[in-house]
């Protein structure tokens, strides 16, 4: 299965990779405690389950427009996107302010607030 990333205007693309046979990430255009979301969909419930193991995500799926999909926010979000990223050849997660990256982390630890920008930095905002 392959990863897509699609921003929230692209829900064709994403449906059409999806149809496709492969896991998109779409974005739902919403917050969530003042953090993006996006779904993960799949074009069946196996596929869908299986992206969530990879994920860690435990839990129910619902239905969208007969389309599986979990609802994504918080760190398995940002472990989504980096996935995708990885498949598409993207650069690696780095902080819009400070250029923090997963393997060079801010001095005393943060965490993804946003795709490009770190627990610390959202702080500061």
């Amino acid at each position: 299965m392959t990863w897509r990333y699609c921003r929230q205007f692209e829900l064709r693309e994403a449906l059409a990779h999806v149809d496709a046979g492969g896991i998109a990430v779409h974005e739902s255009g919403q917050t969530r405690g003042g953090k993006p979301t996006a779904h993960l969909l799949a074009g069946s419930r196996g596929q869908l389950m299986t992206a969530a193991e990879e994920l860690g995500l435990k839990g129910r799926y619902v239905q969208m427009t007969n389309r599986p999909h979990f609802d994504l926010f918080g760190d398995p979000l940002m472990t989504a996107l980096r996935k995708c990223m990885a498949e598409e050849g993207e650069p690696v997660a780095k902080c819009r302010i400070c250029g923090c990256t997963d393997a060079n982390a801010c001095p005393g630890g943060c965490y993804w607030f946003e795709p490009d920008l770190c627990s610390r930095c959202a702080g500061v905002l």
